[in-house]
């Protein structure tokens, strides 16, 4: 659906709903009249078009899953065996990754063409609903009765059916209301599924800004695990990846060459992805390479743990460093956590200084503890400048705060009216393309007035991850928990903390 159609349809469901409120028996013949020409349009798109849409991308993501495994393998049989040795590792890698990628293809077409026959379905029931109603306009109108005076055919109620035909039209009027509403909410959904599609691309955007092909298929496809990355889980976002891409092309020859020798030196790369993402959060090059230092020859449990906090979105629940729990230390602390998590997740080099000494070495549980919470108090005395630190963290405060932990993100406030569709779901729906493109968003929720009359509280968390139909949010209170999509695009928040309801405003990095 093209902005001019939205424009066509919000105009005509203005109209509608001003002559569903004159449909009285004096303006009975007009209405009908205006309501007539207002939804002589049906809802825009082409079920048929869309469907063999739809049938290319599924042959296309058919077509691409013996190729990925005709990759996979040349890479594990059919490469000469020097390039599987330690003379040319990068060779065999970039082939095996490749295979992971266009799996990946796979996956993108499978769910692109999923997208769009569930959008041709709906249109085309949408398209059905508009005629039976506009058919049954146009009955209303000529139910109405006609007499001649001096020869002119003139509409002429039957009195005794007057209120009965004012409560059908006005009931006809609303009935296209709903559908040329629905029809908004499936275009909103459908361009939601397709910027999901697109965040699936992850190589597409940092080749573009400059980045070798090889280098970009490599590191899109490293874990925080070490293993092929899975629902928000990559160490290198796809926007990290493109700030790379960017970083590296200003970087001076010296710094370069520097940068070249870390990850000559780096044991996996794994370590080589987190280097480049200590960059990417925008630490020099001098301080890249004491990071670098301190984390080589670290497995991977021990760079998930110490980097970035345990915090995994393919693993929900309790969440701890050493035993202690990764979660508020009091109960205004929540905006303050939900920056620091977000800083950690992003920035390697401060989920490092909040889990190890100045040697590199991991703290005891309760130096942990102390730090931890130490780190959310000068958050908290960060953010809340005037805002009085008892009522939490204000929305411009997080804001503020997450833009100061994540550079590059130039995040904003988004406001919710989750009792008005038309403003809660896009909103929600751009903060699930921003969580699928790698960056974190911080989410406000609001108890109901009854809920906040006995004692109910704002809370912030962090939406970390999308997987199929479910959000994943970081909760303060110390763990990973899951939403369905649909729940929260409606704003219901009550399967995260039953005590706040629904969603009062996102903070949204800007659209790339």
């Amino acid at each position: 659906m093209s902005s001019s159609d939205y424009a066509q349809i919000s105009t005509l469901i203005h109209r509608l709903e001003q002559l569903a409120g004159l449909c009285d028996p004096a303006h009975l013949v007009e209405v009908l009249a205006g309501a007539i020409s207002a939804a002589a349009h049906p809802p825009p798109g082409d079920p048929g078009e869309l469907r063999a849409l739809a049938a290319a991308f599924r042959k296309a993501g058919s077509d691409a899953a013996p190729i990925a495994t005709d990759v996979h393998n040349t890479a594990n049989q059919k490469l000469p065996a020097v390039w599987k040795s330690d003379v040319a590792p990068g060779v065999y890698t970039v082939v095996g990754d490749t295979g992971d990628l266009i799996d990946m293809t796979t996956i993108a077409f499978t769910a692109a063409a999923q997208a769009l026959e569930a959008y041709a379905s709906t249109v085309q029931d949408l398209r059905d609903r508009h005629g039976r109603l506009y058919q049954r306009l146009h009955e209303a109108m000529h139910s109405i009765g006609h007499v001649k005076i001096f020869g002119v055919d003139l509409p002429l109620p039957d009195l005794t059916d007057l209120v009965r035909w004012c409560g059908a039209v006005a009931e006809l009027i609303r009935g296209c209301v709903a559908v040329y509403n629905e029809a908004l909410d499936a275009a909103d959904v459908f361009a939601g599924r397709f910027a999901d599609v697109r965040a699936m691309a992850r190589t597409a955007e940092p080749v573009r800004a400059g980045m070798a092909p090889a280098d970009a298929v490599v590191l899109a496809d490293i874990g925080a695990d070490g293993t092929t990355p899975r629902h928000g889980n990559a160490v290198l976002s796809a926007a990290q990846l493109t700030r790379l891409a960017t970083l590296m092309k200003d970087l001076p020859p010296a710094d370069r060459a520097k940068l070249r020798g870390m990850l000559a030196d780096a044991a996996s790369l794994l370590e080589e992805a987190y280097i480049l993402k200590a960059l990417v959060a925008g630490h020099s090059v001098a301080d890249v390479t004491s990071f670098a230092g301190r984390i080589r020859g670290r497995d991977s449990n021990w760079l998930k743990q110490h980097l970035a906090l345990n915090i995994d979105p393919n693993t929900p629940g309790d969440v701890d460093f050493d035993g202690i729990p990764i979660k508020q230390s009091d109960p205004t602390a929540c905006g303050s956590t939900a920056i620091v998590v977000a800083h950690a997740m992003n920035d390697p080099v401060y989920g490092l200084s909040l889990t190890t000494d100045e040697a590199g070495d991991g703290l005891t549980a309760a130096e942990f503890a102390k730090r931890f919470a130490a780190a959310q108090t000068s958050t908290h005395t960060l953010t809340n400048d005037v805002w009085p630190k008892a009522a939490g963290t204000s929305p411009w405060g997080e804001t503020n705060g997450i833009n100061h932990a994540v550079p590059g993100g130039d995040y904003r406030t988004v406001w919710v009216d989750d009792t008005d569709g038309r403003s809660a779901h896009p909103a929600l729906r751009d903060a699930i393309t921003a969580v699928d493109a790698g960056h974190a968003v911080p989410v406000l929720l609001a108890p109901t007035p009854g809920q906040l009359s006995h004692d109910g509280e704002f809370h912030y968390v962090l939406m970390v991850g999308h997987r199929d139909d479910m959000i994943i949010v970081y909760d303060p209170a110390g763990a990973v928990k899951e939403i369905s999509e649909s729940d929260f695009c409606d704003g219901r928040m009550n399967g995260i903390d039953p005590a706040v309801t629904h969603v009062n405003s996102v903070t949204l990095p800007a659209r790339s």
